[in-house]
């Protein structure tokens, strides 16, 4: 392209934009403001799981280095897209273990915490979170730390509170009803959340099919999907070429 087409076709590009850089120009000169920057293309291993109506695509690489005293230190990275949310984690630095068997023997809090950062954790909903409160009022006053007047007031403001949807509202309502007697017994500093459902489910119902998938022995069949006794499919394939069926989410 000439260099009077180049600059035609950036004040064309202009007018489109009411004469402000249009969007791919915008990109373009952000690029190259960032000579640095490199992106690089690697397989990956999925493995696809369906568990009933549950279902899962998690991503695997993985491989070894050398440590600077020249010993080997493997490291995998998970990504999972699945029916209870996207996350994932990269373990840089796992030892001189298999990455399956350090998979295999990661506990529930651990691993979910690393996968999922803040999303781990959510604020209880608003019964839950009045329901708590109820059973605070009750312990405090058994154990005499609070009078009967404090007890009954903070009991009643808790009836105050029905509008609260989640932990946080319910204890910012709570305090307010009752004139910050919350506050002022820092009833507020405990656990008014919960771990994430999406958590539990996909660790309850997927994660234990992709431990047995990557730790089976090379060339173990998996097990059909219509046998009674095992109600899921643990598939593996190799991208690129992932099949576009998997890919697409097809039949989820």
């Amino acid at each position: 392209m000439s260099s009077a087409s180049k600059q035609e076709r950036g004040e064309g590009l202009k007018r489109q934009s009411g004469g402000r850089p249009c969007a791919d120009a915008q990109v373009t000169a952000g690029l190259a403001s960032e000579p640095s920057a490199a992106v690089s293309v690697s397989p990956a291993e999925c493995y696809t799981i369906r568990n009933n109506f549950a279902w899962a695509h998690l991503f695997v690489r993985h491989g070894t280095r050398a440590e600077d005293d020249g010993r080997a230190c493997t490291w995998a990275n998970v990504a999972v897209v699945s029916d209870y949310g996207s996350f994932g984690f990269c373990w840089t630095h796992i030892g001189s273990r298999p990455w399956q068997q350090f998979l295999a023997g990661l506990n529930f809090d651990y691993a979910m915490q690393k996968m999922m950062g803040a999303r781990f954790r959510v604020p209880l909903s608003g019964e839950e979170a009045r329901d708590k409160a109820r059973a605070v009022v009750l312990d405090l006053r058994r154990t005499r730390q609070l009078s009967d007047d404090e007890a009954r007031d903070l009991w009643n403001a808790i009836e105050d509170c029905q509008e609260a949807a989640n932990g946080h509202e319910f204890l910012r309502d709570w305090d307010d009803a009752s004139a910050g007697m919350v506050y002022r017994h820092e009833l507020w500093d405990g656990l008014w959340d919960k771990v994430n459902p999406e958590a539990e489910g996909f660790w309850a119902k997927l994660w234990p099919h992709f431990i047995a998938a990557i730790s089976a022995p090379p060339g173990t069949p998996t097990p059909p999907r219509e046998r009674a006794t095992a109600p899921f499919t643990a598939e593996r394939c190799n991208s690129p070429g992932t099949p576009s069926s998997i890919l697409k989410g097809e039949g989820q």
